[in-house]
């Protein structure tokens, strides 16, 4: 084809209202800011229509604002997912701010007694002392947790128990966890043992205090071992007698199978900041016996172990939730909205 018979060359349309030959089309109207002629108006756009062209005339409804994330799936202390080790810290601190009444009613029913027989004892006789000094640090703390995991557990999943509910609780499981708390006892008393005896041997100085804590990893790390390995499990059927009301066997073997298949590595790392806290506490109370403050070692890990313990109760709740959402899917049962029993 030649070119006379194709015509001048046209530049491309670059004005959708013009036409080949330079007019306007006198329906065009150039896009310019929406209208309103009142609070009730829709928002409507001035769009130039086209030849065989249809094209839309209102402007699309706005989109609801982006909210939730998994703050709409946390109806308590702990999200209704996976726990990773923060949200145990974190939520341990929660449940108890939650509980404050029945946790302070607990405390001093457990811990004034406790303290009262171990100062006998460091007074009566200073090695006694300080083994009975390691096993109230280490084995009280799991009967305040016993005492504790019900109310705590239930202010976790968002189904928070009143004050009169929770000592009815308390009151009613009281024979199934003092099982527990005896089998504790026998268990774990050995480690503690250990480690009093160890403590007694390099204390006997106030200088002795900066030895101990140095050489803790190196003199405590067998029995420390031995006693989160046996604590882990103990813990848990603690929870699992204060929550599900289950005899002893039932608990053990329940609490054996929430901490099985590779929850351990959940459970032991939370057990060693508990005795890490009371370490770091006890040390800093035991320094202040450096600056004439007044105390002893023993007196200040004695002091350490009874501050954090509701600390402790509250990482064996949370580690609780934690074990039955990965395992049963609790979850799913408190979104639907079972009862978390």
């Amino acid at each position: 084809m030649s070119s006379d018979s194709a015509g001048p060359w046209v530049p491309p349309n670059i004005d959708p209202a013009a036409t080949p030959d330079g007019t306007v089309d006198p329906e065009w109207r150039p896009v310019g800011p929406t209208a309103f002629t009142g609070p009730d108006d829709e928002p409507v756009a001035h769009i130039p229509s086209l030849p065989g062209v249809d094209l839309p005339t209102r402007l699309p409804e706005p989109q609801p604002e982006v909210t939730g994330g998994l703050d709409a799936h946390k109806p308590g202390v702990a999200p209704l997912r996976p726990l990773g080790f923060l949200d145990i810290i974190s939520g341990s601190v929660g449940v108890i701010r939650g509980n404050l009444g029945i946790v302070a009613v607990v405390w001093a029913c457990v811990w004034i007694p406790v303290v009262a027989v171990v100062v006998a004892g460091l007074i009566a006789d200073a090695e006694l002392g300080r083994i009975l000094v390691m096993v109230a640090a280490l084995v009280v703390p799991v009967v305040v947790t016993g005492m504790l995991a019900a109310p705590m557990t239930a202010t976790a999943v968002g189904r928070p128990l009143s004050f009169r509910e929770s000592a009815a609780v308390l009151r009613s499981r009281m024979l199934p966890r003092l099982t527990v708390d005896l089998t504790a006892l026998a268990v774990l008393a050995a480690p503690a043992i250990v480690v009093g005896l160890l403590i007694s041997g390099i204390t006997r100085t106030a200088t002795a205090v900066i030895i101990a804590v140095v050489a803790l990893p190196v003199f405590y790390a067998v029995p420390l071992a031995l006693y989160l390995l046996l604590s882990s499990p103990i813990l848990m059927a603690q929870t699992v007698v204060a929550v599900e009301g289950a005899p002893l066997g039932a608990s053990i073997r329940r609490a054996l199978v929430l901490t099985g298949r590779g929850l351990v590595h959940q459970l032991v790392p939370i057990g060693l900041a508990a005795v890490m806290f009371s370490a770091v506490g006890s040390a800093v109370l035991g320094f202040s016996r450096l600056f004439g403050l007044g105390g002893t070692p023993m007196i200040s890990m004695l002091v350490a172990a009874a501050v954090l313990s509701p600390v402790v109760a509250g990482f064996a709740a949370l580690a609780y939730v934690d074990a039955r959402i990965r395992q049963e899917g609790l979850d799913v049962e408190l979104l639907a909205g079972d009862d978390a029993r």
